[in-house]
């Protein structure tokens, strides 16, 4: 639960402070519904398709590491199927480790990294 409420309030930080674009998912959205970088009607995809971002929360252990790997490798997997229209347009770890430091897995899948809460 703790990570849930961390990973609404860091996504919440992050819409709130990008101000040149408006918020993150807009801009998410503007990027993933224009993958040819062509006008907002692009021919190549349906006006119906809807882009989404997928946020996978954990913490910065062995364990979860290891799962964090093998669902970024289905995920990969999947969003390919779907060529350059696909709806499965980003996915981000948001990583709660020791004072936040990275945990060597940035280098294969897309991370964010912030401190874990104190245990009670």
């Amino acid at each position: 639960l703790g990570a849930a409420i961390l990973a609404i309030n860091f996504w919440w930080a992050l819409s709130s402070a990008d101000r040149r674009v408006g918020t993150l998912s807009e801009a998410m959205v503007s990027a993933a519904s224009n993958p040819m970088g062509q006008g907002s009607h692009t021919p190549l995809c349906s006006h119906t398709r809807q882009p989404y971002h997928t946020l996978l929360t954990g913490q910065g252990t062995v364990y979860n590491g290891w799962q964090a790997r093998i669902m970024y490798y289905h995920w990969k997997k999947q969003s390919q199927v779907g060529g350059v229209c696909t709806e499965m347009t980003g996915f981000t770890r948001l990583c709660a480790s020791k004072e936040g430091k990275p945990d060597g897995l940035e280098a294969y899948l897309p991370s964010v990294f912030v401190p874990e809460l104190t245990h009670a």
